[in-house]
């Protein structure tokens, strides 16, 4: 649909293009981006934790503030198959753009949360927990039980994988 309808104002509806509204939202947004760090000093956040714990939802609240540029498991620029890139990528990343926070989500690579915080000086890192009984009910709601015989074999090549690099 190419129109988003606006509120009814004197019983007639308004609606503007959608693509104009775009187009003014994320000019909004780098408006008060520059204003509000015209310098571009950047922290780069890590969000690390488990799968099903709550990461999507606190990073899809905190990338609605216009002070947060959101790189997602899935984001192009910062990660390649789930995985973050290398660091000196990510430092790039972190140093563009007038956003004052730079939101990573790599809970694949919560591990190295100490390579984050020794190669990024001023980095933060914000892990979320949740009750294992409660993640592994969520994840047989949403996967089934018939997924958790493969889901621990990728685990455990996970670790063999890890345990060789360090």
């Amino acid at each position: 649909m190419d129109w988003i309808q606006g509120k009814i104002k004197h019983g007639k509806r308004l609606g503007i293009p959608y693509r104009l509204w775009i187009r003014t939202t994320d000019h909004r947004i780098k408006v008060l981006r520059r204003l509000s760090n015209p310098l571009k000093h950047s922290t780069p956040v890590f969000l690390l934790g488990c799968g099903r714990s709550g990461t999507n939802m606190l990073s899809r609240s905190l990338g609605k503030s216009f002070q947060v540029d959101l790189y997602n498991e899935d984001h192009p620029a910062a990660f390649e198959k789930w995985r973050i890139k290398d660091l000196a990528t990510i430092e790039r990343l972190s140093h563009s753009g007038f956003a004052r926070i730079k939101l990573f989500k790599p809970i694949l690579d919560t591990h190295m949360a100490h390579v984050f915080l020794s190669y990024f000086p001023g980095s933060k890192i914000v892990f979320i927990f949740r009750h294992y009984r409660d993640v592994i009910n969520s994840s047989m709601r949403l996967f089934g039980p018939d997924n958790w015989p493969s889901r621990v074999r990728s685990w455990r090549s996970e670790e063999r994988r890890v345990g060789k690099e360090c």
